[in-house]
């Protein structure tokens, strides 16, 4: 058994009985799980067939929980990928951070409808350039069986040559397989959980950076300045959207991509100004699976809190919108109101009571 110092979530490393590498990992979460990866040793015979194009992958790194069970199943191909910055045994290692994220601040668990909670991940030396995450049926099992699967695709995984890009492609991709859906017609994709997914893990693994509870080789040496580059081009002008203007119910309402970015920044700015309690609550009440939906699902997990503390980014002029509901406020003026929410001016540390 050897101690690595490389990195946080690759903990300790020891050989099993049955053919398998164990890491364990350390959370980066206080009160976290408790993850392994195991590594399958030598190439995988027979190779794993993938459900959506019947590829085939001879190598394998999973994602297990203390009793054994299997959450992440990562395929690659030994030889294409021999250099990839992305390798099996590394993409397990990152979903446990985003898993162990999913299930421990948002209680969110993958879906019992797939695989026995599995999500499957394979590493692509074919196709064309990007990700992508398909339910479906596969055949190939260890007893022949079919069964539903949970998949994640990413193509020409060998040209992802910055860290930065294969921690949001990932993260966007595993959006898509584990978080609350939201459909957006007529946004750049339909289903929007995965553009939450890469705005939320990446502000989540910020945060565990600048407290040094995961380091860059976890990973995949994104930095904090790589990642900081990403909130600041991808959420921060959403958000200020919201905190400047607020959201609108026309707008919510509509089939455009105006719609998603609305969605995308009271996301976004319910999860740095509200607690962690409230802000899981908004994303599973929604009623329809979409912004407008989303919005009063908002409302409705700030006005079930007997008080929660708010502390939104300052706007350009002294005020800012939050959301409001039926609540009391405290710590503000109230300017104007639209749409559940309020255009306040703080006088202090701002307060909601709301009817819980």
């Amino acid at each position: 058994m050897t101690i690595l110092a490389v990195s946080l979530a690759m903990l300790v490393q020891s050989a099993t009985a049955d053919g398998w590498h164990r890491t364990d990992l350390k959370s980066a979460i206080t009160g976290g799980l408790s993850l392994a990866v195991g590594i399958r040793e030598g190439v995988r015979t027979p190779a794993k067939v993938s459900p959506l194009h019947g590829w085939k992958f001879d190598s394998e790194a999973d994602l297990w929980l203390p009793d054994g069970s299997v959450r992440i199943r990562a395929f690659g191909d030994t030889q294409r990928l021999k250099n990839a910055l992305v390798s099996p045994a590394k993409t397990a290692s990152f979903l446990g951070l985003l898993y162990d994220f999913n299930v421990t601040k948002l209680h969110i668990d993958h879906s019992p409808l797939y695989g026995d909670q599995k999500v499957d991940v394979y590493l692509c030396s074919d196709g064309e350039g990007g990700g992508e995450q398909a339910f479906g049926a596969d055949p190939d099992t260890v007893d022949g069986s079919t069964v539903n699967v949970n998949t994640i695709y990413v193509y020409e995984v060998g040209t992802l040559g910055q860290p930065i890009e294969a921690c949001r492609e990932l993260a966007h991709e595993y959006g898509h397989a584990s978080l609350p859906a939201v459909k957006v017609p007529g946004a750049h994709e339909e289903w929007a959980n995965g553009d939450v997914g890469e705005r939320l893990f990446l502000m989540y693994l910020s945060e565990a950076l600048k407290s040094k509870r995961v380091t860059s080789q976890d990973l995949f040496g994104a930095s904090a300045e790589d990642i900081a580059s990403y909130l600041l081009s991808r959420v921060d002008p959403l958000v200020q959207a919201i905190v400047v203007s607020g959201p609108s119910s026309r707008t919510l309402s509509s089939h455009s991509q105006a719609a998603e970015d609305q969605y995308l920044g009271m996301v976004c700015l319910a999860y740095r100004a509200l607690p962690i309690e409230v802000f899981r609550r908004s994303l599973v009440l929604n009623p329809d699976q979409s912004p407008a939906g989303y919005n009063k699902a908002l409302l409705e997990a700030i006005e079930e809190r007997e008080s929660i503390a708010v502390r939104p980014p300052q706007g350009r002029d002294g005020t800012v919108w939050i959301p409001l509901g039926k609540c009391q406020l405290h710590g503000a003026k109230v300017v104007a109101t639209r749409d559940g929410w309020a255009k306040v001016r703080p006088s202090g540390d701002i307060s909601l009571k709301g009817t819980g």
